[in-house]
């Protein structure tokens, strides 16, 4: 018994042809759906990013949080379209046939990429319970961040502003080259609420990665009370105004969004009493997201196999079609399950009866060699 569970996990020369042929695909694919959605991205937050001015550090932060969700969405679709190029590629070149003749079954010649698929799986499940949820949090966080800052503040002349708790500005018009003349600052942050006045004959206001920077020229300070009031003149003076963003920050508390929780938080939550359903269909959610993979194997070999000098570009968009039908039956009984229409085993139901059908897809190819009868009796009863 032991040395049967070991062969399992025994690559031969074969297994390793057969687990490169598939993985050199997966890696192009991966690159290739990760660069669509990283230049989509791009296009939605570059604007933005250079409308705030933001730094590379923050633009940066912002993308890498996005990543794990990324990952969830382009490894099944990865692990699919590799799969199916690899079993057509094999059946095509009549290197399935010849393992065939030498007493392998199907799915012993695909076993190193069913292992593969586990692994893949595992990655995923890591994912969507710890990474994905910090990086929305740390995406939400940025995003609060961006928002503050201003990219080159504005006020309208000879007007008094208050944009900001105890500060208030005035200037009087615009300079020829963006900057402001005749500005006056009042800044009644200091110990006790005591008010320091800024009068200068030119500003100039930029932004930084906590607020906003002052440049003053050529002005006198005012600070102080009746007589202990006193005037210092500067030629050049810069104040930095932070904004506090500590209130729109979010973290993975149990008060969070579900999205927001981490695996540990997450099934704190489940132990309560009274449970949110959107914390339940989380929760599940997240477990059936990662068997997806698996799935997507059982389908991939039935759908790949085809008739000797058939067309294959059907395959392809059948690939596509059950993509799409299965992201969106997740996303809807999903939905349904954080409204408190459907209970929460319904994924499970929903993912077993796909599996159903896989396997019994794999059972006719493992006694028709492939599913142009079911093809050709569908055409039949159609016509």
């Amino acid at each position: 018994m032991m040395s049967k569970f070991k062969t399992i996990f025994i690559f031969t020369c074969l297994d390793w042809y057969v687990l490169r042929l598939w993985f050199w695909p997966f890696l192009g694919i991966l690159c290739l759906v990760g660069s669509v959605f990283v230049i989509q991205n791009l296009l939605v937050w570059l604007s933005v990013l250079m409308e705030h001015d933001a730094s590379l550090d923050l633009a940066l932060t912002l993308f890498l949080s996005l990543m794990p969700s990324v990952l969830v969405m382009i490894i099944p679709i990865a692990f699919f379209f590799a799969l199916l190029r690899t079993v057509s590629s094999l059946q095509e070149s009549s290197e399935l046939d010849a393992m065939y003749a030498g007493g392998r079954s199907l799915l012993q010649v695909f076993r190193p990429i069913f292992m593969a698929g586990m692994l893949l799986s595992l990655l995923m499940l890591w994912i969507t319970m710890q990474l994905a949820p910090l990086g929305k949090v740390t995406t939400y966080n940025t995003v609060a961040q961006l928002s503050s800052l201003k990219s080159e503040p504005s006020f309208a002349p000879q007007r008094f502003i208050q944009g900001i708790a105890d500060i208030t500005f005035y200037v009087e018009g615009e300079n020829a080259d963006g900057s402001y003349a005749q500005v006056m600052f009042a800044d009644g942050r200091g110990s006790h609420g005591q008010l320091v006045m800024y009068v200068a004959k030119k500003a100039r206001f930029s932004n930084s990665d906590t607020g906003i920077t002052l440049l003053l020229e050529d002005g006198d300070q005012i600070s102080g009370e009746k007589d202990s009031l006193r005037a210092v003149h500067f030629e050049q003076y810069t104040i930095q105004i932070p904004l506090d963003l500590e209130e729109s920050y979010r973290n993975l508390s149990p008060d969070s969004d579900p999205s927001f929780m981490d695996a540990q938080t997450l099934y704190t939550t489940l132990q309560a009493e009274q449970v949110s359903s959107k914390n339940i269909a989380q929760w599940h959610n997240r477990l059936v997201t990662p068997l997806i993979v698996l799935l997507l194997f059982c389908f991939a070999l039935p759908m790949s196999l085809q008739a000797k000098r058939s067309q294959r570009g059907g395959t392809f968009f059948m690939a596509i079609a059950l993509m799409a039908l299965l992201n969106q039956s997740q996303l809807i009984v999903y939905n349904n399950i954080k409204l408190a229409i459907l209970p929460w085993w319904s994924l499970w139901v929903l993912l077993l009866s796909f599996a159903a059908l896989a396997y019994w897809l794999l059972w006719q190819v493992n006694r028709y060699g492939n599913l142009s009868h079911l093809w050709q009796g569908f055409k039949r009863r159609v016509t």
